[in-house]
């Protein structure tokens, strides 16, 4: 199993057709064909009737709501790394006075999560 082919389930699940979720994936029609017989054969189960219109079998919709969960989850750890990797660095200079640098400023900055040196 891999991304693109759960893309590819979740894409005939919205146009009901082989031929359109290939159009929208840049897939020939026996491309996206072979995907989904790749899915079914790997987990033994039929995903799609193939009868016109083109339907998803209980199996199909349990697995579809599972592909989208895992399809979010990709999507958000490519988010998160995203962003972790694109933190901002740099120096920051802080003015304040005597009191609220001897008193506040301590605990406040033991909160955040910048390396301060």
């Amino acid at each position: 199993m891999n991304m693109n082919q759960l893309e590819t389930l979740l894409t005939i699940s919205k146009t009901m057709s082989f031929r359109k979720a290939g159009e929208i994936l840049n897939l020939t029609q026996p491309a996206v064909s072979a995907q989904i017989k790749s899915l079914e054969d790997e987990f033994g189960t039929i995903l799609i009737d193939r009868n016109q219109p083109v339907t998803l079998t209980d199996s199909g919709k349990l697995f579809l709501e599972h592909a989208e969960k895992i399809l979010r989850i990709a999507s958000d750890l490519k988010q998160r790394l995203s962003d972790l990797h694109h933190t901002p660095q740099g120096h920051i200079h802080i003015g304040t006075t005597t009191s609220i640098a001897m008193q506040i400023l301590p605990r406040v900055l033991s909160y955040s999560k910048i390396n301060f040196h």
